[in-house]
């Protein structure tokens, strides 16, 4: 016997607890990566916001708020900040992109 999809039940999961889903949004903004978010906020729109169109990080802030939920930023530990040459990578990178601020 097959079992059903697994973003079937996430998104059973996220009707029934929407703490879980809180938690679990934390949890990837604290370790996750963009491709975990992105599919976390696929899910989560389809489970609370079924109307929505699917996001894209240009649209985060917008399908975050239509979910009743908000981005939160704090401070990480010392032994998990950057380097001053990560940060310079970073930077470099998203320059790269053509994200120089106010563009969204």
């Amino acid at each position: 016997m097959r079992g059903r999809p697994h973003s079937e039940a996430m998104i059973e999961l996220f009707r029934e607890d929407p703490l879980y889903a809180e938690h679990l949004l934390n949890t990837i903004l604290k370790d996750g990566d963009q491709e975990e978010l992105m599919d976390f906020l696929l899910l989560i729109t389809a489970a609370l916001a079924p109307d929505q169109p699917p996001p894209t990080h240009f649209t985060l802030l917008a399908t975050l708020r239509s979910l009743g939920l908000r981005l939160s930023v704090t401070q990480a530990p010392l032994n998990e900040r950057p380097t001053l040459e990560e940060m310079t990578e970073s930077v470099e990178r998203v320059e790269r992109w053509g994200c120089r601020g106010g563009g969204y």
